[in-house]
């Protein structure tokens, strides 16, 4: 009969976001939603000065979180053990630690994760932005590790923030 000791994991969860179309039309949708929106309650020349502040951050979102191809774009992340290792679009790998900010659903992941020089790192990652399995030992691990969270906290088991929903 094999023991388990531990619940940390010997294979490292290596996660390579694919692009998403729910991801897409969710950033189009929302920044144009809120392009019109202004347009409804401001005069012209405000509206003309948030309009571009909306457009400009909508072309900042889809580059950081659609397409990746932002200086700090997360290309890759690899979870060992107790530390997250990631690689950005522009070849630094950095350290980083799971932030409790963390949001997990069945349809969706948000990792806030914040590296060795205080910096944060944002992943969106709907369910189709990852292949199925790999989404599926993501979430699991997720789950166990907020539990192993709670028990150190002496805080509400099953909960890796305020925010879990799945």
């Amino acid at each position: 009969m094999r023991r388990v000791s531990s619940t940390r994991y010997a294979t490292p969860l290596v996660i390579e976001p694919r692009r998403s179309t729910r991801l897409a039309v969710y950033v189009i949708g929302a920044h144009t939603a809120a392009a019109a929106a202004v347009w409804w309650t401001a005069f012209w020349p405000l509206a003309l000065g948030l309009d571009a502040l909306i457009v400009t951050a909508g072309y900042g979102a889809w580059r950081r979180h659609v397409a990746r191809t932002a200086g700090g774009a997360v290309r890759r992340l690899v979870w060992r053990d107790d530390h997250w290792v990631v690689d950005t679009v522009d070849g630094r790998a950095r350290t980083a630690q799971l932030c409790p900010e963390t949001y997990v659903s069945r349809a969706l992941v948000v990792l806030n994760l914040r590296t060795g020089d205080r910096q944060r790192v944002s992943l969106v990652l709907p369910a189709d932005g990852l292949d199925p399995t790999t989404f599926r030992r993501l979430r699991a691990r997720l789950r166990i590790e907020s539990v192993d969270e709670a028990a150190k906290r002496n805080a509400r088991p099953g909960r890796l923030s305020k925010f879990w929903a799945g």
